[in-house]
């Protein structure tokens, strides 16, 4: 029953969203001939421009309210994001930057895990609310100046505005408001995927670490047993076992990863893998398998600390402690978070154990 009222209310946000787009499609024709074929694309770029920058601040205000830390915008191609000690505006490429969205995204994460199903569900909502309460801004300002008429610039803004409103419908082909909100109000499995969804997001732009993630959380996945168990969510408990030091249970989740592996994951797996093989089973021959796999780019220090683990587990002591170094090095001038604490107190490890075979030789 639960599967079918999803499936309902989610096909029937979509045919409202589609027959909204082709209204607001059918509005463009008197938009060109108002404006011009000139003026008119200008006009609508800038309005959508604008209505995307709306709402993802939408985003922002709620996070902030909350004592989210903020840490980055895109509105489009245009990215706005904190590197150390100053910001940093650069264009995104979607490909390369595989957080940013089509048409804006907000990086924000929670210092602290009290009602975060609640916060999840304000800061997703506040997007959709300040895209209303912007159109019906722009609606009282072209009463002000001029009265309704399609003429007036603001009629192009109250078009386009009603962009960020389209979010709320819930739809599962591709991420939307309306689909996290959904699933938060609805609770259970559903609520809990939404907030691991977030648990990146929060070590890896605040202070919290991956063993600060709720047990709950973690608990719930895999459960009841024989669910299935999505490769991300078997990479989070992965990430939180190890933190937590329980290597039994990080071999564990590190396994069924790799065995619904694809080659559309993300590189990070199998240079996770490759530094598990290494450093933790003792196994360099697997782990230049994994590390030999995965060719494309990645973080510098993702694969030095996978090279590291090898020479250390080959017994190249030299070479482990350049990786080593090299890895520790980019962390450490990187913005500081809980992840980056997570794999700085990784690294130092490793340069522990090659004090302690350094002092035998």
């Amino acid at each position: 029953m639960r599967l079918f009222t999803t499936y309902f209310f989610s096909m029937l946000g979509r045919c409202i969203e589609i027959v909204l787009v082709i209204v607001l499609g059918l509005s463009v024709i008197p938009g060109f001939v108002v404006f011009g074929a000139v003026a008119y694309p200008i006009l609508s770029l800038l309005a959508v421009l604008a209505s995307i920058l709306i709402h993802e601040i939408g985003h922002i205000a709620a996070a902030i309210a909350l004592g989210w830390k903020f840490r980055r915008i895109a509105v489009g191609p245009l990215q706005i994001e904190l590197v150390p000690e100053s910001w940093r505006i650069r264009l995104a490429v979607p490909d390369r930057d595989r957080s940013i969205s089509v048409l804006g995204c907000v990086s924000a994460a929670p210092s602290s895990f009290t009602r975060f199903r609640l916060q999840c569900a304000i800061v997703t909502a506040g997007g959709p609310c300040l895209s209303l309460m912007a159109t019906l801004a722009f609606v009282c300002l072209m009463f002000a100046f001029g009265g309704p008429s399609l003429r007036s610039p603001w009629a192009v803004m109250i078009q386009w505005s009603t962009i960020g409103l389209f979010s709320l419908f819930p739809h599962w082909v591709y991420g939307s408001d309306g689909e996290t909100l959904w699933r938060l109000c609805r609770g259970g499995t559903a609520a809990a995927e939404c907030q691991r969804a977030n648990l990146c997001n929060v070590s890896s732009l605040g202070p919290l670490r991956p063993r600060d993630w709720p047990p709950d959380l973690m608990r719930s996945i895999g459960e009841p047993p024989g669910t299935p168990v999505w490769p991300f969510d078997c990479y989070l408990r992965y990430i939180y076992s190890l933190d937590i030091d329980d290597v039994e249970a990080a071999a564990t989740w590190l396994k069924r990863l790799l065995d619904q592996h694809q080659a559309t994951d993300p590189p990070e797996y199998l240079l996770e893998a490759a530094y598990f093989f290494a450093a933790h089973l003792h196994e360099p021959e697997a782990a230049r398998d994994w590390i030999a796999k995965e060719r494309r780019d990645v973080a510098p220090w993702v694969r030095d600390r996978a090279k590291a683990g090898i020479a250390l587990a080959t017994g190249l002591l030299e070479e482990a402690r350049e990786c080593n170094d090299r890895a520790l090095a980019d962390l450490r001038s990187a913005v500081p978070c809980g992840a980056h604490e997570y794999e700085i107190e990784r690294l130092r490890a490793m340069g522990h154990r090659l004090d302690a075979l350094d002092a035998r030789r």
